[in-house]
């Protein structure tokens, strides 16, 4: 069995929220706010959000405070993983990740 990369993981919570995101907004378009069942369970939906967002925002920090990828919205509604290390000579690369934890 193969371990996902945190990468990987971000990449699938983003797409998921995208997923969600998209869903609500339909239903939104065709009443949702007026659901008996949404008044009754909205709390718990916006906690399920919150939570999603809150991870998110966990990976993205690590990302970013490593610095080696990052995560670029494409036009087809996908993302695709782009990286500095194409530009960034080997040696820097390689002393920036040991100076980062």
């Amino acid at each position: 069995m193969l371990k996902t990369t945190s990468l990987e993981r971000e990449l699938s919570l983003k797409i998921e929220a995208t997923r969600k995101t998209e869903f609500i907004k339909r239903l939104e378009g065709m009443g949702l706010l007026e659901w008996e069942v949404f008044k009754e369970n909205g709390e718990s939906i916006n906690n399920t959000i919150m939570s999603l967002v809150q991870r998110l925002a966990r990976y993205k920090e690590c990302r970013l405070k490593f610095g080696l990828f990052f995560l670029a919205y494409t036009q087809n509604d996908d993302y695709i993983v782009r990286s500095h290390l194409k530009h960034m000579p080997l040696k820097e690369a390689r002393r920036r990740s040991r100076l980062d934890p």
